[in-house]
């Protein structure tokens, strides 16, 4: 249950975009869910434009920036050399599942990158199983949004596999 919690934890950072490093005039994108949708919809163009520098770079841009000293930064000493050598590996994991994503649907007439708000995951409990998972040394801004391929004739209540927290 550990390793599992650990590897969710370590999978949020992946996802994450440290929103506070990075200032409105290095982001073109706003801070809410319809600016992560144009994001991946950025994303998905410059895969369709078939440039792979500029597909790299826009999946690149949703890694923490300075992964290394943010993590350094927001967790305890305990915590930092492990959280600092999964980092690369979930991020990883993240940006090749979002690498197929888009070449598996980008093609597809009618269908954009969909971003909904979604609740926040509950804090990992103090005791119990949860209670070796890293925790934050200070408080950060946190949303959850889930994403994926959408279709207009989707229906509302469609499921949501791919989830991200961003920071």
């Amino acid at each position: 249950m550990r390793a599992l919690t650990l590897t969710i934890l370590v999978s949020i950072l992946a996802l994450a975009l440290a929103a506070q490093e990075r200032t409105p005039s290095t982001s073109p994108y706003p801070d809410s869910a319809d600016g992560l949708r144009q994001q991946l919809e950025d994303l998905i163009s410059s895969y369709k434009s078939g440039d792979q520098i500029a597909f790299r770079s826009e999946l690149e841009a949703l890694s923490i920036p300075s992964a290394h000293d943010w993590i350094a930064k927001h967790f305890s000493p305990a915590d930092i050399p492990k959280l600092q050598s999964d980092y690369p590996l979930s991020l990883s994991g993240f940006l090749g599942h979002l690498n197929w994503v888009v070449e598996n649907a980008s093609h597809l007439p009618g269908w954009e990158m969909a971003v909904k708000p979604s609740e926040l995951p509950n804090p990992p409990a103090p005791s119990g199983p949860e209670a070796g998972i890293p925790a934050l040394s200070q408080p950060i801004a946190v949303e959850n949004f889930r994403y994926g391929p959408a279709h207009p004739e989707d229906p509302p209540d469609r499921s949501w596999v791919n989830s991200c927290v961003y920071v």
